[in-house]
């Protein structure tokens, strides 16, 4: 019986993650975002009780200011070599690297520098100086994001995300630890912890894309491709947006609010965002399938790929986000401390929000594999306006309980947005309810 229990389960999750990607690759790299997962939750609680609710909610301000500026730093480049190294040789993926890395380091570093303008925004708080120490995370994690898109397309996920999906957030917590022994723990040298584990995660990621690129070298001539910044730009505003749907409460809620009220705030989107976990992995996993299906012009295949998967993430997303639902008070309290039980009410808010936005399925992925980014982009561009006009009005009047209520709405309307480009564009019922 057992052996049967496990070929179902083998056979459910190989049609999930569709036809390229092996159940192993798919169950390890599910055991990986559960165990980064774990990781970045522990080191949540313990920042959160070591620097305090106003400690905490600065460095949650300083990683959002510097994850937003990642998305231009990245020109897009992630997204869209997923897309256009589906079919090409490993060999040729070593020219590609080189010539994304010439650009990457360019806008990389204004990207640092640009962290200076937020650094000004907050002059008074003793931390200031944790932006300067972020400036070089936007630089690695998009030269890390260009070759975790290279390794998935070789057909290894897990190796691909392992670096920064498990390492960095461990490292983190390793390097934090070892400040917090040698000189105690503050802002900027949490900060520290966090650049020097980004350092590390793409070293990693470099080596194992080399590695694999020298495994499976072949013979054959290499065929050229021509790559275009102006084909890439387009994901930039679609990853910008994904971003900004979901930190902007964060950027809004610091600038107009305390960073006690951010940092209260800042735990209820912490544990929301295991709620993310489902259709993350599930993404991750069939992206590089999608592509090329869509290349394949196979829409039955592409059809059940998409259904399936889209029932397996909200089952998996529904029944934590219950238990949320049910339990926040207790849980924030035993975690973080009854100084975060404000946290409860934002994240009852999120974990509703994220029941709808796993039903949608993969209706973003979906049309950036497929060519339809621009039509995405303005879908984006709508909610991101919608997310920040509910924000700067919800915001001052009701704090974080009104960043948790404009975040929600305005990530249904984007999930509704990406669906009905979907129907529209490509005739496809991307939900978990097949429609």
């Amino acid at each position: 019986m057992a052996n049967a229990g496990r070929i179902t389960l083998e056979r459910l999750l190989t049609q999930v993650v569709g036809l390229h990607a092996t159940y192993r690759d798919a169950i390890a790299t599910l055991v990986l975002r559960l165990s980064s997962l774990g990781v970045a939750f522990v080191a949540s609680i313990l920042f959160a009780r070591s620097i305090g609710p106003s400690g905490y909610g600065f460095y949650s301000t300083i990683i959002a200011w510097t994850t937003l500026l990642i998305i231009p730093a990245a020109l897009g480049m992630p997204e869209y070599f997923l897309r256009e190294l589906a079919s090409v040789a490993p060999r040729e993926m070593s020219r590609a690297i080189a010539w994304a890395d010439r650009r990457l380091v360019v806008m990389g570093t204004a990207a640092g520098l640009l962290l200076a303008v937020p650094w000004r925004l907050f002059p008074d708080h003793g931390s200031g100086f944790g932006f300067i120490a972020a400036a070089p995370i936007p630089l690695l994690a998009a030269l890390t994001q260009v070759r975790q898109s290279a390794l998935r397309q070789l057909g290894t996920s897990a190796a691909a995300v392992w670096p920064q999906a498990l390492m960095l957030p461990l490292l983190i917590l390793i390097f934090a630890a070892f400040t917090w022994m040698s000189v105690g723990l503050n802002v900027t040298a949490l900060v520290v912890a966090t650049t020097l584990a980004h350092a590390c995660a793409f070293l990693v990621t470099d080596l194992k894309l080399r590695q694999r690129i020298r495994h499976v070298q072949t013979g054959a001539p290499i065929q050229r491709r021509d790559y275009r910044i102006g084909a890439a730009l387009p994901f930039i505003g679609l990853a910008g947006l994904a971003l900004l749907n979901t930190r902007v409460d964060i950027l809004v809620l610091s600038t107009l609010s305390t960073s006690l009220e951010t940092g209260v705030y800042s735990v209820a989107t912490r544990i929301a965002d295991v709620l993310l976990l489902p259709v993350t992995v599930v993404n991750l996993v069939i992206s590089p399938a999608v592509a090329r299906l869509h290349q394949a012009a196979d829409r039955s295949k592409l059809q059940v790929l998409l259904t399936r998967s889209s029932r397996f993430a909200l089952a998996l997303t529904a029944l934590p986000a219950a238990v949320l639902l049910l339990f926040a008070d207790p849980i924030i309290e035993a975690c973080f401390g009854d100084r975060y039980l404000g946290a409860s009410t934002p994240l009852r808010i999120l974990a509703l929000a994220q029941i709808l936005n796993a039903s949608a399925g993969a209706v973003g992925m979906l049309l950036s594999m497929t060519g339809y980014e621009h039509s995405a982009l303005r879908v984006g561009i709508l909610s991101a306006i919608l997310n920040l006009g509910l924000n700067v009005v919800l915001v001052p009047l009701f704090g974080g309980t009104g960043a948790a209520v404009g975040t929600a709405i305005s990530l249904i309307a984007w999930r509704a947005g990406f669906y009905w480009v979907v129907r529209r564009r490509l005739g496809m019922r991307p939900t978990a309810f097949g429609v």
